[in-house]
């Protein structure tokens, strides 16, 4: 009886599942065909947002310790059911009704003119080499993932966010600030489970917090990317957006995420050019502020490689192990060597995208990189190792065209578009935040800046043609 009873509610599960499924897919549909933007584009960012907690609730946290990574936090096995099948579902979700817009566009007799297409052709040009790797590179093979992020890319391309960009950066500050805010929460109350004590910057500061995610340069990253899109955030300086900035610029010290802390430098030096270019002109003047940003980043990198390399200073005050990451970007020249030589096998469209899996680690990796790196921790080198040189061309004019937008709208997002740029750059020095084969935060984050990107051109292209309008009732 019992045993019925087990099968029974099984058959009800795979029948009630997907006919829920169906249903929130209609649901998704119709608000999308309502054209009510901010209910469909609130949840989308809302359900996005959810998937790089969900994917990093699964992940065992480790320290290391005598340079051997120990577990110090096992998920509980329902909680991994869960945060699994929860991602699953919204990613399932997502990628259905990215599909169903697809289609329905193909089909659609009525063809509309769409912001943002240079924007779309290049993020194309990145990640078509992938699927062109997968048939070419030395190692074929077809993983699924790398579908994910172009589907989602489309979908937010084709269903064209409106010309209110200010509102898109209020939903990705809201976003972000409750990550910041339950990280932190997280940290005065489960200090075991949200801190680690490896790799600490700061003399006398013996944790680095990493909070609700699994490592410490998302929840940096995090902070840094909610400080920048403060910067555009016009609206008056409330007692709320006051503290949230302490806490944000708190979070993004005790983090201690070297990469979060050089892209800080350069997103607030790209600020107070904005600020003084502003103040000469009302229109700032595009010709001097790429000059002086330029120069701020080849600062920042000369000033990274004097300390790090200096045989005296400050950083001669930290300890072996992290004296020698430092020295070493963590250990990532290593990372950089082999895939460098995995490239040379195919130079045109490289190893295809298993490169870096568990399968290249048992092959190429040493043994203390076997469990520890699933990429090559740069993104230039994870292209070029991926798909070669056509890959490293498609990166390259993706990222022209990102610091094309960044500079193009300056002016009108009191310089956070290009610092947004800068932060993504920042982050390609060390990880891989073009890559589609994650939804993670990165992920998130780059799919934020397209969006914001995207809604930039809207507006423009309607000032312009309200422009274009009065002219010819003048």
């Amino acid at each position: 009886m019992i045993q019925y009873a087990f099968l029974s509610a099984y058959f009800l599960a795979a029948l009630i599942i997907p006919l829920a499924f169906i249903g929130v897919l209609w649901g998704m549909f119709r608000i999308s065909s309502q054209r009510n933007d901010r209910v469909f584009w609130g949840g989308l960012i809302g359900m996005l947002a959810l998937l790089p907690v969900l994917s990093d609730l699964r992940i065992t946290r480790g320290e290391f310790v005598d340079g051997v990574l120990r577990d110090v936090w096992v998920p509980p096995a329902i909680l991994q059911f869960l945060a699994l099948w929860g991602a699953r579902g919204l990613t399932y979700l997502l990628l259905g009704f990215s599909l169903v817009v697809i289609v329905k566009t193909i089909v659609s007799r009525h063809v509309e003119k769409r912001a943002g297409t240079t924007l779309f052709l290049a993020y194309l040009a990145l990640v078509v080499p992938s699927f062109i790797s997968s048939v070419f590179g030395s190692n074929p093979v077809f993983i699924h993932f790398i579908f994910y992020g172009p589907l989602f890319f489309s979908l937010a391309y084709l269903a064209q966010p409106a010309v209110d960009w200010l509102w898109y950066v209020k939903q990705f500050k809201r976003v972000l600030l409750i990550y910041i805010s339950l990280s932190a929460l997280m940290g005065l109350i489960v200090p075991s489970w949200t801190t680690g004590t490896a790799l600490t910057l700061i003399p006398g500061f013996t944790f680095r917090l990493h909070g609700i995610f699994s490592h410490s340069n998302s929840l940096g990253m995090t902070a840094l990317v909610y400080l920048v899109l403060d910067m555009a955030d016009d609206s008056p300086k409330t007692i709320y957006r006051k503290a949230a900035w302490l806490i944000s610029f708190a979070v993004l010290v005790a983090a201690q995420s070297k990469t979060a802390w050089v892209g800080a430098l350069l997103t607030y030096g790209i600020y107070i050019i904005y600020k003084v270019q502003s103040r000469r002109s009302p229109k700032v003047d595009y010709l001097f502020a790429p000059a002086i940003v330029v120069g701020l980043i080849f600062l920042a990198g000369l000033s990274g490689l004097l300390l790090a390399f200096s045989s005296g200073g400050w950083f001669r005050g930290l300890d072996t192990e992290t004296y020698n990451t430092l020295t070493t970007f963590t250990g990532r020249t290593t990372l950089w060597e082999i895939t460098v030589n995995t490239w040379r096998d195919n130079p045109i469209f490289g190893y295809g995208p298993s490169l870096w899996d568990i399968e290249y680690r048992i092959k190429y990796a040493p043994q203390q990189l076997l469990y520890s790196a699933g990429m090559a921790h740069n993104q230039f080198f994870q292209t070029l190792g991926e798909s070669g040189v056509l890959g490293v061309i498609g990166l390259s004019l993706y990222v022209l065209i990102l610091v094309k937008y960044g500079f193009k709208y300056f002016s009108t997002t009191r310089g956070a578009s290009l610092a947004l740029v800068a932060v993504l750059l920042t982050r390609s020095i060390s990880e891989t935040p073009f890559r589609n084969q994650a939804l993670d935060l990165m992920f998130f984050v780059h799919f934020g800046v397209f969006v914001l990107l995207l809604s930039l051109e809207a507006n423009a292209n309607k000032a312009k043609l309200t422009t274009a309008t009065n002219l010819e009732k003048a």
